[in-house]
């Protein structure tokens, strides 16, 4: 699990393996929560950015 604001993190699939999918999730977790009054408006967003290297996505 990684808990910083900036960073990175790896994983590498152990050798003599073939997983089938591998999940990344991602959860955010604020300091703070509100809840937008305004039925018109969307709730806020939260901003993540993220960047897959070595990998291929699934085509179905």
């Amino acid at each position: 699990m990684k808990a910083d604001p900036v960073g990175k993190i790896s994983y590498a699939v152990p050798e003599n393996s073939s997983p089938e999918r591998l999940w990344f999730i991602v959860m955010g977790a604020p300091a703070e929560h509100w809840i937008n009054p305004n039925q018109e408006e969307k709730d806020a967003q939260w901003p993540y950015r993220i960047r897959i290297t070595g990998s291929q996505p699934i085509i179905q």
